[in-house]
């Protein structure tokens, strides 16, 4: 009989104090190695089970990945003359608010300017000039005057021109007393009234041409003022701005633009006019992208992916009723943000918004951004007004599981192509690195100060690591769960052997209520003395974040037939397919272990007792096998030992699921409806490696008052499960008894 000692079970572990970081250098290379390509389609699928842990992680390593880069640029959209087409403008870092705060000086300059030279009396060479032709016109208007007088007229003057007003006898004449007048009067008025109109006509010619020229003195006073500022001007962004050629090429063009303007437009004779801020508000730049403050690229995780916060919006403002927008309202998304850097997404998120998910991948392929669809108001008419598409440098990281990668890849012809990296997380820590565990878990308690009254917990903590994953060798890392413990294990911001063990091994509510059924015998089990047919096997419960084991009883009965196994569930469609197969399984086995040279004239009637959900895998194959030989042999089974394997065709036992949680769950129902002593459990040989029980259960084995049996065969289990038999007893009482139904 192979049974287990408590050497063979107890948990031995030596920790290393060095952690071999090899595993974490060997994903932070793959990562640095992806990040550095910098073509198109090669950006990076990361599969993990997202967790803040991961995504913490993730950013960590991408970001001392682009701590060694150069800063990233501005990007800046500016309007020219008014153009509804805005361009994108990428200066080195810091130089987008320079350039802008330099287009606002330029601006004040050139306001200050022309106030002065509208206003400022002690320009000297201006003041000649106007003294001279005011003179000039004075000359001309007193000629006119004279005249009008020797005409016999007053002149005025008006907002339309000149007036002239008859005058006779030294009195000016109304409209009445000139109609009053005899035929001859008014006569020789209006024929001098029209020698007087001829005589102003050459006079206000005269005097137009003054001010023409006056203009034109002026102009060019102006035109060396202005001219001078430029010159300065010009000097000053040459100085500033030697080290950003684009910027420095920008603020020459609109320097040019803007004097040129006011020169043709004239924008100095009047400063009521608004020509001149009309000219000015037609020059604008949109520091869209402020890297000012940065040193390095930028890293952005953007937690809700949709187009606005992706690609950017315009924002809008109502005026008479209309939405109206223009180029300062424009909102860069992250994508922008993250030129030259790297934007994250969760997989998950990012699919949940299919459009966004197409503006990306056109992203990705193109390389730009626009702004077709990013106006925050549908309705909100741009007449036009379309920012042209600016380039973008910016690396995009999925995070998702497997199995969205694998549907991505599958089912988007495009996805292969924009995401042709893919790295694993890999979370499995050997024995070497299982410290790293321990060191995880200390930094989240000293961080959160919270207490550990004793080092006994952290082999406690590697023993729930290793139950998680059924293995002692190679455990997966879980953040989570480790602040889990740390968290819900605590009380007082203390942790003990006991609150942690509590926790780690607390009996779940519905756990209660299936053992509940057990101790009120409304599931039926024996777990003492012997049957024929009747055979304990064990399965797992899994709820998600709990799972316990369970006995189940295996019926079988035996009738004259063709050799078919009928099984209970999968008659009644209860089975899945792993359960399907391990049946047609046990048919062949059963005749391996005749040699083949009977053709079986019995059924084999299979039933798992008071088990109403679906059943599926096949860890019950042995239990089911013995229960057939039992049903044929008449020899009995042992009750107080349950039995948890599958089998081949060969008769090979193999490992199995969840090994403790059904060891420890057929130890709580003998518990309930017995006692564990004397009482065992048959589990396969390869499943020893993942034994980790709980304390009550290597204690009983300790004190030898509960047994482990292992099996390497069906013989194996031959031996423990029917007393005082050997396999050749058991072939030859099955072929006798099968002679009974030929």
């Amino acid at each position: 009989m192979k049974k287990l000692s408590y050497d063979d079970i107890s948990l031995k572990v030596s920790i290393s104090k060095d952690e071999d970081k090899s595993y974490y250098d060997s994903m932070k290379n793959e990562i640095n190695k992806a990040l550095s390509v910098n073509k198109k389609g090669f950006n990076l699928f990361f599969i993990d089970n997202y967790s803040n842990y991961c995504r913490e992680k993730l950013i960590e390593i991408v970001e001392e990945y682009y701590s060694e880069k150069e800063a990233p640029k501005d990007i800046c959209y500016v309007v020219l003359k008014g153009s509804k087409n805005p361009y994108g403008m990428k200066v080195k870092n810091g130089y987008g608010i320079k350039i802008k705060n330099k287009i606002e000086d330029i601006k004040e300059e050139l306001k200050s300017i022309i106030t002065n030279f509208l206003s400022d009396e002690d320009i000297e060479e201006k003041n000649v000039i106007v003294e001279k032709y005011k003179d000039d016109r004075d000359l001309l208007i007193d000629k006119l005057l004279n005249i009008s007088k020797e005409s016999g007229f007053e002149l005025d003057f008006n907002d339309k021109g000149f007036a002239f007003t008859p005058v006779l006898d030294g009195k000016l004449l109304s409209e009445e007393e000139f109609n009053k007048l005899d035929e001859e009067n008014r006569e020789n008025i209006l024929d001098n009234l029209e020698e007087l109109k001829a005589v102003t006509e050459s006079i206000v010619k005269d005097i137009g041409d003054i001010d023409d020229k006056e203009n034109k003195e002026l102009e060019d006073i102006f035109i060396k003022e202005i001219s001078d500022f430029e010159i300065i001007c010009k000097d000053e962004i040459e100085e500033e701005f030697i080290d950003e050629s684009e910027g420095k090429k920008y603020l020459l063009n609109i320097l040019s633009i803007i004097i040129g303007e006011i020169i043709e437009k004239k924008a100095f004779k009047d400063e009521e006019s608004g020509v001149l801020s009309d000219i000015l508000k037609r020059i604008h730049i949109n520091v869209i992208v402020d890297n000012s403050e940065k040193e390095h690229p930028p890293v952005y995780f953007e937690d809700d992916p949709n187009i606005s916060n992706l690609f950017g919006r315009f924002e809008s403002e109502s005026v008479n009723g209309s939405y109206i927008t223009d180029i300062s309202m424009l909102r860069p998304g992250a994508i922008l943000k993250a030129n030259e850097g790297c934007l994250i997404l969760r997989a998950d998120d990012l699919i949940s918004y299919p459009q966004a998910y197409q503006y990306l991948k056109n992203f990705l392929y193109s390389g730009k951004v626009g702004y077709k669809i990013t106006s925050s108001i549908d309705y909100m008419t741009l007449n036009g007004f379309m920012p042209e598409e600016i380039e973008v440098n910016t690396k995009i990281i999925l995070i998702g599981d497997y199995d969205t990668f694998e549907t991505l890849y599958n089912i988007d012809s495009d996805f292969k192509n924009i995401f042709r990296i893919k790295i694993f997380n890999n979370k499995i820590l050997e024995k070497r690195n299982f410290i790293i565990i321990l060191e995880k878990f200390k930094e989240i308690c000293k961080k959160n100060s919270i207490t550990i009254e004793d080092e006994s917990i952290y082999l406690l903590i590697l023993k729930s690591f290793m139950r998680r994953n059924e293995s002692k060798e190679k455990i997966v890392f879980d953040y989570e769960f480790l602040e889990n413990i740390a968290f819900l294990a605590c009380e007082d911001n203390n942790l003990s052997y006991k609150s942690v063990y509590d926790y780690l091994f607390r009996e779940d509510e519905i756990e209660k209520q299936y053992f509940e059924s057990y101790k009120n015998k409304d599931v039926f089990i024996s777990v003492k003395g012997e049957k024929i047919g009747e055979i304990n096997a064990l399965s797992v419960i899994d709820g998600g974040d709990f799972s316990f084991g369970k006995p189940i009883k295996v019926t079988c009965v035996c009738s004259k037939g063709k050799g078919n196994i009928l099984d209970s569930h999968k008659e009644s469609y209860l089975s899945g397919k792993i359960h399907s197969k391990s049946i047609l399984i046990l048919k062949g086995a059963i005749l391996r272990y005749l040699d083949g040279y009977y053709n079986l004239p019995i059924d084999f009637h299979i039933s798992f007792e008071q088990l109403y959900s679906n059943l599926e895998g096949d860890s019950a194959s042995v239990a089911e096998f013995l229960s057939m030989i039992s049903a044929i042999t008449k020899i009995p089974l042992k009750q107080n030992i349950a039995i948890t394997g599958s089998m081949n065709q060969m008769g090979e036992i193999q490992p199995i699921g969840g090994v403790n949680e059904k060891i420890e769950g057929f130890f709580k129902a003998c518990n309930l409806v017995d006692t564990y002593e004397d009482k065992g459990v048959l589990i396969p040989r390869a499943n020893v490696r993942n034994l980790v029980l709980n304390n009550d259960v290597e204690e009983a084995i300790r004190e030898g008052t509960f047994s482990l049996y292992i099996m390497e065969n069906i013989d194996d289990a031959i031996e423990i499960m029917f007393s005082n038999y050997e396999r050749d007893q058991v072939i030859n009482i099955m072929r006798k008894e099968m002679m009974k139904y030929m």
